[in-house]
């Protein structure tokens, strides 16, 4: 019976393995010596769009560590931010990250999300409302998911399926939406397909403000959760093994 619980804990723990395995497609923390406080864009690989003296690495309000980008809304005309291109083949994406968005007596309206190939195609994200903090995803109709409390460091999720062409959002750990149609455009959200992860995007829009967004701690990486096929194979096999040993221990 020991053959028997040790290859039961063996297939089981092939299967877990599996199913935590992720592929990290970029990182970064926006730290020292990697980043230099100053203007973001040029930075490894960080484009900039609007007004690029808007987007800065900052070490006045870091989210975690001693620095971060930040986007200052009173020095923003029009639609701000920084992006960064990372074309990934993965059909399962999840891109995260650490905002904090301050709060004042004029505030902004924000957005991160995920866009397709040659910077065509949303896929996935939210925007946060400037008069309510209402968060909205980026989807036919812009349904209204959650609340983003300001002054406080949020951990946002978007979970990308390129397949199902769908995509889901949690705050802070917790699910607020799942099963979301992509976007597909940068207008009406009619749902065009989106061909594969390109971009993470985080940026400001809407009427002049006096308040500033924070982005740390950037993820993006495969969805774990689906075993890779080699994985299932063992698993299989390490079952059948299981099988086998319990039928020779099997009474006649």
């Amino acid at each position: 019976m020991r053959l028997v619980a040790g290859l039961a804990a063996t297939a089981a723990a092939l299967l877990m393995t599996s199913a935590a395995h992720a592929t990290i497609i970029y990182q970064t923390d926006f730290e020292a010596p990697t980043y230099s406080t100053g203007l973001l864009g040029g930075q490894n690989g960080w484009n900039t769009f609007g007004s690029s003296g808007a987007v800065m690495v900052d070490d006045g309000i870091p989210i975690d560590g001693l620095q971060s980008a930040k986007i200052t809304g009173a020095v923003a005309s029009g639609q701000s931010g920084p992006f960064h291109i990372d074309t990934s083949a993965i059909t399962k994406v999840t891109v995260s990250a650490d905002i904090l968005l301050t709060h004042s007596t004029a505030d902004r309206s924000w957005q991160f999300s995920a866009i397709g190939p040659s910077l065509l195609g949303f896929t996935g994200g939210i925007d946060v409302d400037a008069n309510t903090d209402a968060i909205r995803a980026i989807t036919s109709g812009f349904p209204t998911i959650g609340t983003f409390s300001r002054d406080t460091k949020h951990r946002v999720d978007i979970l990308l399926d390129y397949g199902a062409q769908t995509f889901g959002v949690k705050l802070d750990g917790a699910s607020l939406a799942s099963g979301l149609a992509f976007c597909g455009d940068n207008g009406p959200c009619a749902g065009a397909p989106t061909p594969g992860y390109s971009t993470v995007l985080f940026d400001t829009f809407g009427a002049s403000g006096a308040d500033a967004g924070y982005l740390d701690n950037i993820l993006v990486q495969s969805t774990p959760g689906v075993p890779e096929p080699s994985a299932w194979a063992l698993s299989l096999l390490g079952f059948g093994l299981l099988g086998a040993a319990l039928r020779r221990l099997a009474p006649a």
